[in-house]
């Protein structure tokens, strides 16, 4: 930049005198390495970075021909004037590098779930913490290919034929029918109602988690775990286990939040490319539902 007090003129034979009274454009463009000078938009001189120093710039624009001393823009008025600061913008901050479920779930977000009721869930074994249609679908392939059957032989929908699949096979079979209940892990992990039922008694499972189990706090599945689930997130501190197990079961994992130490929903999915892009970003549910039926065996973890 030009230091205070010089003058700068664009080089006479180069510029081509304003010889009438019309509105013009007069443009001072600075940087680090040249400043220039435009007439309508077109440039008219350049001078090099030696005269672009970093110090306070005060222009006054003058116009003296003395060549020509009946140049009507000899005596010019400055209609307004326009300063422009270029910046370069700053480069966007790094993404952070997460390591474990709370970090991915800020950046992957809600998920959007709608639970699809059963048709009775007063019924013990079709309430929400031990059946959810959508869940046990995702869960079992073989589910959903008996019931697009059903629906193409016999009518009706889809979901009426999953409930009725879980009620006369799921239940019999031991299969897990939602994110917080699976009745061979409850079993497994609560001797004392294995040996009160028998062990392979899993409506008698259901049972006994509906009436009791959820209330005492007792551990129904891989995915949650009541006291730990309280325990990582203080907005849920003093609530009693049944409101914990309902809080994850309708908010909790639609949120990303992770229910157990062994799976982490929001993490699964964000290092697992291929799965977001066949279920969605934060389908948190649906990747809980490929651990149980596909990552395991894939040898895909759970958790980092």
């Amino acid at each position: 930049m030009p230091a205070v007090g010089r003058k700068h003129c664009t080089p006479q034979k180069i510029a081509q005198p304003l010889h009438d009274d019309a509105f013009h454009v007069v443009q001072a463009e600075l940087s680090s390495s040249a400043l220039t000078f435009s007439v309508d938009g077109v440039q008219r001189a350049s001078f090099t970075g030696d005269y672009s120093r970093g110090v306070p710039l005060n222009a006054i624009l003058t116009n003296l021909d003395k060549e020509n001393l009946n140049n009507p823009a000899r005596n010019f008025q400055v209609d307004w004037v326009k300063v422009w600061k270029k910046n370069t913008p700053p480069p966007p901050p790094p993404a952070p590098v997460c390591n474990d479920n709370e970090c991915f779930r800020a950046q992957l977000g809600v998920q959007d779930y709608t639970y699809r009721p059963s048709s009775n869930p007063a019924d013990p074994q079709l309430a929400r913490i031990v059946f959810d249609s959508k869940f046990y679908a995702a869960t079992y392939p073989d589910v959903v290919t008996w019931a697009n059957g059903k629906v193409a032989t016999q009518g009706g929908n889809f979901y009426d034929h999953v409930q009725w699949h879980w009620l006369h096979y799921g239940i019999p079979w031991g299969r897990s029918g939602s994110a917080s209940f699976d009745p061979i892990f409850y079993m497994n992990a609560q001797p004392d109602v294995s040996a009160a039922y028998g062990w392979n008694n899993y409506a008698g499972a259901i049972s006994h988690y509906v009436a009791h189990g959820r209330f005492e706090g007792r551990r129904a599945s891989i995915a949650f775990d009541a006291g730990w689930y309280r325990a990582r997130y203080g907005d849920l501190a003093g609530w009693d286990n049944a409101a914990v197990l309902d809080h994850f079961t309708i908010n909790g994992l639609s949120e990303g939040r992770q229910g157990a130490p062994e799976f982490a929903p929001a993490w699964y999915l964000a290092v697992n490319p291929d799965l977001r892009a066949a279920y969605g970003s934060n389908n948190y549910r649906t990747g809980l539902s490929h651990w149980y039926a596909h990552g395991r065996g894939e040898g895909r973890p759970g958790t980092p």
